[in-house]
C-alpha cells in the first residue's frame, strides 16, 4: 500500500515528561523518520480528541495502539481509550496491540526481540500489505528489521 505513515504523541500539558520518558519519545520520532514518516506531537488533555482530530486532520483510515495498562475498575470508572475512540472515529480501522504488563522498565539494558506481522488495507481497497519485522533492542536504542514484505492485489 502506498500510504503514509503517521506517530502522534499526546503530551499531557499540565504534566513534565522524566528523562526516559523524553529519550523513549525520541527514539520513537527517529524510528518514525527512518521509515520515512512524520511524528506529530499534540498537547492535550483528552487522548482521545486529539487522537480523533489528527486522523481526521490527515485522513488517516488505519490507527494502531497499545492495549491499556490501566486496572479494569480504573477503566470501569473513566472508560478506556479504545472505547472513547471507537465512539469519536466512524470509518477507521482501530488495531490494538498487546503488550506486556510486567514490561521492563527504559534503559533496563536487557535486550528484547520481538517479532512482529503487520497487516493493513486501505479504503482503496488495492491490496493487503504484509511485512514480518523483528524488533530488537532496548527502549532507547530500538532496531527494526525488516524480514520480509509483500503487497497482494485484491
Amino acid at each position: 500500500m502506498n500510504a503514509p505513515l503517521y506517530a502522534v504523541f499526546i503530551a499531557d500539558p499540565d504534566r513534565f515528561l522524566t528523562k526516559n520518558e523524553s529519550l523513549y519519545i525520541e527514539t520513537c520520532e527517529r524510528l518514525c523518520k527512518e521509515f520515512g514518516g512524520t511524528f506529530i506531537r499534540v498537547k492535550s488533555n483528552d487522548v482521545a480528541t486529539a487522537i480523533a482530530d489528527v486522523a481526521r486532520k490527515y485522513h488517516i483510515t488505519q490507527i494502531v495502539i497499545g492495549e491499556s495498562q490501566h486496572s479494569r475498575w480504573k477503566i470501569l470508572l473513566r472508560g478506556s481509550l479504545t472505547q472513547k475512540l471507537v465512539r469519536l472515529l466512524k470509518n477507521v480501522d482501530l488495531h490494538i496491540m498487546a503488550t506486556e504488563r510486567d514490561a521492563v522498565p527504559a534503559l533496563s539494558g536487557s535486550r528484547r526481540m520481538t517479532r512482529v506481522i503487520g497487516l493493513i488495507s486501505g479504503t482503496s481497497v488495492d491490496g493487503i500489505d504484509a511485512v514480518l519485522v523483528d524488533i530488537v533492542g532496548t527502549d532507547l536504542d530500538l532496531k527494526v528489521e525488516l524480514i520480509t514484505g509483500k503487497l497482494i492485489p485484491t
